[in-house]
């Protein structure tokens, strides 16, 4: 092994407050160090590289951090009502403390710290307690008045008739577009009103627009209903089709959001022969995040007792080859379409004697686009 430099011996004391005087004798074997404290000492180069030094100021450090210990402990033990005793030797070991009410005790000074004191006495207040037990509390809710359902009905819109049988129980009320309805007075003190009248608004082109805009999309139009599909657009993937009921509900272009489809990725052509208890169909879907589709699919499967089998599965490189095949599919001039009832195959769905052409199809479709 190479002998060690004076100066690589001497940064190496210096670190743990020492001074290199020499000779070096080895890594292992013992050479003359000074200590600003206690003088001259040996010690081997390998431990003061380790950070070893002066072992009288070590043993003084010990010292002082087992008392400052000493005086934690004597602090904790003083908050659960014990006296510390001692002597302390670390926190695992049990030291003496002294109870009040039950003599002297072992304890370890970890346990007193996390605030357990003496367990005579905590077994002595358990007791105590489950003799007397505090009575419980008995919350009386304010009475309801006739004058307190009026304003209520009258911050929505309504008019209060009555009469009032209690916050569950149906009354009449009154409003000024529809007539008499019967609705219950908890649902108009959390403020629904009208059921026919919160159908049939209208929403402003502003409002809808201020939705849209909120999730980064353009409304283009027209509005035809919450549940009607139109048209917006989002300045990353153009013209796409929502419902204004989603778009109220937060939800915005799909090839956005985090679980989206990403067409600039690769992605994975699939399709299921499934087998249910009245149907037969060939189910076909894409997907970036194979794992994540197969384990919801099998989820769905096993839910409704259905026999499934894979009998495709093409890995593009490019997300929108296998969105190309899909949506040719989809469009029902390959092979005839059925709808179904099987989450993930609403509408993904094909008659299942046409497994063969689907299959030529897909095969084929695939040699032309990886080209």
């Amino acid at each position: 092994m190479k002998p060690k430099s004076d100066d690589v011996l001497m940064a190496d004391a210096r670190v743990v407050g020492l001074e290199f005087i020499g000779p070096y004798a080895g890594v292992m074997g013992k050479s003359l160090y000074r200590c600003s404290a206690h003088g001259d000492i040996m010690q081997a180069a390998n431990k003061v590289q380790q950070g070893i030094g002066c072992q009288k100021c070590g043993r003084l450090r010990q010292f002082a951090s087992r008392r400052s210990g000493a005086d934690k402990i004597r602090a904790a033990a003083g908050r659960v009502g014990l006296t510390f005793v001692g002597p302390y030797v670390n926190g695992a070991t049990r030291t003496a403390y002294e109870c009040a009410a039950h003599g002297q005790i072992f304890m370890t000074p970890e346990v007193v710290a996390r605030g357990s004191g003496c367990r005579k006495c905590s077994m002595a207040a358990a007791g105590l307690r489950r003799r007397n037990p505090k009575p419980p509390k008995i919350y009386k809710r304010p009475p309801v008045t006739v004058d307190r359902c009026v304003s209520e009905a009258n911050a929505v819109g309504l008019k209060f008739i009555g009469p009032y049988a209690g916050m569950c129980t149906k009354a009449q009320y009154e409003c000024t577009v529809h007539g008499a309805l019967e609705m219950v007075p908890s649902s108009v003190r959390r403020g629904a009103g009208c059921r026919f009248c919160a159908g049939n608004v209208d929403k402003s082109r502003t409002s809808l627009e201020a939705e849209a805009s909120a999730l980064g999309l353009k409304f283009v139009g027209p509005y035809l209903g919450d549940r009607e599909k139109t048209t917006y657009e989002c300045s990353s993937h153009g013209v796409l089709k929502k419902r204004p009921g989603d778009v109220h509900g937060g939800k915005g272009c799909a090839k956005c959001a985090k679980y989206g489809f990403k067409a600039d990725k690769p992605a994975e052509f699939y399709a299921y022969r499934v087998v249910t208890r009245d149907t037969e169909f060939i189910g076909f879907g894409i997907t970036n995040d194979k794992k994540t589709r197969q384990r919801a699919h099998a989820a769905t499967f096993s839910k409704i007792g259905a026999e499934a089998q894979k009998i495709v599965s093409i890995w593009f490189e490019d997300g929108r080859a296998a969105a190309e095949v899909e949506l040719e599919i989809k469009r029902g001039d390959i092979v005839p379409l059925v709808q179904t009832d099987v989450s993930g195959f609403f509408r993904e769905a094909a008659a299942p004697d046409c497994t063969e052409d689907l299959l030529a199809y897909v095969h084929a479709r695939c040699r032309q686009l990886q080209a």
